[in-house]
C-alpha cells in the first residue's frame, strides 16, 4: 500500500491554527476513502472525534504524515513548535 495523499489547506481565520488538512487513498484496500478535518494547530495535530478508533501508533504515524507535508507546503518554521 502507498501513502495516501495529503491536502493542506493553509487557515488564517482562528487564532493558532496553521491548517486543516485530509488524507485521501488512490489505491490498496483503502482506495476511495477520504479522512477529512484533521487540524494542525501550533502545538498540537487534532483529530476528527468520530476517529476514535484510530490506535495511537496510527495517531502517531498520521499526525507525522500531516507535519511532513504541512512543513512541504509551509516551511519548518511553524513546524519545530508543533513537534
Amino acid at each position: 500500500m502507498t501513502n495516501p495523499t495529503v491536502t493542506i489547506v493553509p487557515h488564517d481565520t482562528t487564532p493558532g491554527k496553521l491548517a486543516e488538512a485530509e488524507l485521501q487513498f488512490t489505491d490498496g484496500p483503502l482506495a476511495g476513502l477520504r479522512l477529512t478535518h484533521f487540524g494542525i494547530w501550533r502545538h498540537a495535530i487534532t483529530f476528527p472525534h468520530t476517529y476514535g478508533f484510530i490506535d495511537s501508533d496510527a495517531r502517531v504515524r498520521i499526525s507525522d504524515l500531516l507535519l511532513d507535508a504541512y512543513a512541504a507546503v509551509e516551511g519548518l518554521a511553524e513546524l519545530a513548535a508543533v513537534r
